[in-house]
């Protein structure tokens, strides 16, 4: 809404906002880990939705930008209504996620790993969209232009999960020890 086309980024105090909530997942993530503070599932759930909302608002702009031949000039939100709508959504997701329904438990497991894989998926995929070759040749979204890079960005995906997986077994290990 606060944008003059979809391809702009968001306004500079937007930005700011945004750093603190990455801030907030990395002090998180960092405190929890090394036993600073006792964290619960509600803390992570909030942290991860803050930070993943946050890459989301940065990175949709590049990508539309960076993946279409000619960006629309519209706003991501034409209209309050629309907003408020996005907000209210947002809002009884959370809600529904924090009251923690029982028939609901395996379906958070799954959406959390693929929310973790897209969001791998879709950083990679921004990231291979500004090399020169894959940039800016799509007029539409389902195209020929998504497949290779898709491709690419599955492949780091699990690379880079890997790699973190053994990072962490490191880490883990020098916990024991210490």
């Amino acid at each position: 809404m606060f944008r003059r086309k979809e391809s702009d980024l968001p306004p500079g105090y937007i930005l700011i906002i945004l750093s603190f909530f990455f801030l907030f997942f990395l002090i998180d993530g960092f405190a929890s880990n090394f036993g600073l503070y006792n964290t619960n599932n509600n803390l992570r759930f909030v942290s991860g939705t803050l930070f993943g909302s946050s890459i989301a608002i940065i990175l949709y702009p590049v990508f539309i930008f960076q993946y279409y031949k000619n960006t629309k000039a519209e706003k991501l939100f034409s209209n309050p209504r629309s907003f408020v709508i996005y907000l209210l959504a947002i809002f009884a997701f959370i809600t529904i996620t924090l009251l923690r329904f029982s028939f609901l438990c395996h379906f958070y497991y799954y959406l959390t790993g693929f929310s973790i894989i897209f969001t791998f998926y879709f950083i990679n995929l921004v990231m291979i969209f500004l090399i020169p070759p894959f940039s800016q040749k799509a007029r539409r979204l389902p195209s020929k232009y998504l497949v290779l890079p898709s491709i690419i960005s599955i492949f780091f995906v699990f690379l880079e999960l890997l790699a973190f997986y053994h990072f962490h077994k490191i880490i883990s290990n020098l916990q024991a020890i210490i």
